[in-house]
């Protein structure tokens, strides 16, 4: 019996001594999750991971995995117990739609943000250089208080494409298109505030920008005073501006300082002292930003082509002009004169057989400039031969550019203003 006992004891001790066999570590989790919803939601975030190094761009990744990711959830666990409620998931799906749609700029202005507008470059899907410029001028902006920058992930194949978007979104100062070679920035000509007039604009003058396909005519600057009863339109910025990419520092200030040049007073008046003298504030909203426009036409370094350079002159001169008719009915001689020289300055930087769309905005400024500061015979025949040289210009199609437009309105109004006659013009000039 003792034998027995002892037996017993030393094959229970034996049995003690053997190896435990321990369960997998992932055995347990199919008893809460679904192993094949387990396996997909690991392929997704594999497929995040991996496949923006083969040109992928990580925001369409999220776009289109995210509901899927949800879907995957919902069905992973194996009890209802553990499953998240309804309403986090389809709170979750709402806001995933409503980020998707903000980082593509289609969401409503009062989302999104008031700035400049980045578009994906022509070769985005092979590198990040729009990410870089992203990054870099919203560096610049917060250095300077400048506006910032923003991503649209879209890809604008044409700039009509680019000015249908820029129409319905007034939040955009302009969007930047192209490539990291040319950036392409897409203008809104209409953008810039007209002065307030107290009278209705003439049906001749209507009828004679009609005839010249200048639609809209009544949102641009136009200035008339009580001596000369025609009024005469100015031209603001041309409908896309092409900035060298390289050097790349160049460029990104630039943007930076011509952004701020654009903003809306609404924008800027935040930046004014709150106890300044309420009838000068439109005087130091425009002088802020011609100041910006003027700092952007005066970056200096090794740029590929200088015609970006007089756009923003072109504008700082556009706003010492309009500062000559203020008040209104009255005429300010000595802006006049200096609005001729910045016009003439910037001129210079936009040759005309390079880029008629920006020269003949120049062109036809420079010329009512010089019909308001002239006195002679000869001044209203140079101001004359300005806008037939603006109404002249074409784009590559043979089209008209906008300054053209803009010019052959004016030189309606010329004649019909009684300044220049045949024989003026077939006179010798002193």
């Amino acid at each position: 019996m003792k034998n027995v006992s002892n037996a017993a004891t030393v094959k229970q001790e034996a049995s003690e001594l053997q190896p435990i066999r321990s369960t997998p570590a992932w055995v347990p989790l199919f008893k809460y999750l679904k192993p094949q919803w387990l396996l997909a939601l690991l392929l997704l975030i594999s497929c995040l991971m991996i496949l923006p190094a083969y040109g992928f761009l990580r925001e369409d990744l999220q776009t289109i995995l995210f509901p899927l990711m949800l879907v995957v959830l919902a069905k992973l666990p194996n009890s209802r117990s553990f499953r998240l409620p309804g309403a986090v998931m389809f709170g979750a799906l709402l806001f995933g739609v409503l980020g998707a749609l903000h980082v593509r700029a289609y969401a409503p202005s009062l989302i999104n943000g008031h700035g400049i507008y980045l578009s994906r470059f022509d070769t985005a899907a092979h590198s990040l250089e729009d990410r870089e410029l992203y990054r870099r001028v919203n560096e610049i902006s917060a250095l300077f208080g400048l506006p910032p920058a923003y991503l649209v992930q879209q890809f604008f194949e044409t700039d009509a494409e680019a000015h249908d978007w820029l129409d319905s979104h007034p939040e955009a100062l302009f969007v930047a298109r192209g490539s990291s070679e040319w950036i392409r920035l897409i203008l809104n000509p209409w953008a810039i505030a007209a002065p307030e007039r107290s009278e209705e604009l003439p049906d001749y003058f209507l009828e004679a920008a009609e005839r010249s396909g200048l639609k809209d005519v009544s949102r641009l600057p136009i200035v008339r005073t009580d001596w000369i009863e025609v009024p005469f339109v100015l031209g603001t910025v041309p409908r896309y501006l092409k900035v060298p990419g390289t050097p790349p520092e160049l460029g990104q200030h630039f943007l930076s300082w011509f952004a701020e040049g654009l903003q809306k007073d609404k924008q800027l008046r935040a930046e004014i002292e709150q106890d300044a003298d309420p009838s000068h504030i439109k005087q130091l909203l425009r002088a802020k930003k011609k100041s910006a426009l003027l700092a952007a036409g005066g970056i200096e370094g090794k740029w590929r082509s200088s015609t970006p350079l007089g756009v923003p002159l072109s504008l700082a001169a556009t706003y010492e002009l309009l500062s000559a008719f203020e008040p209104e009915g009255s005429l300010q001689e000595q802006a006049l004169h200096c609005a001729q020289v910045e016009f003439n300055h910037s001129a210079s930087l936009a040759r005309d057989d390079d880029v008629p769309h920006i020269a003949a905005i120049a062109f036809n400024n420079i010329a009512i400039a010089r019909i308001y500061a002239g006195y002679r015979d000869s001044d209203f025949v140079r101001a004359h031969h300005w806008l037939s040289a603006a109404a002249g210009m074409q784009e590559r199609d043979g089209s008209p550019v906008l300054g053209a437009k803009i010019a052959l309105t004016n030189l309606s109004m010329l004649w019909r203003s009684g300044l220049i006659s045949p024989q003026t013009l077939h006179s010798p000039t002193e």
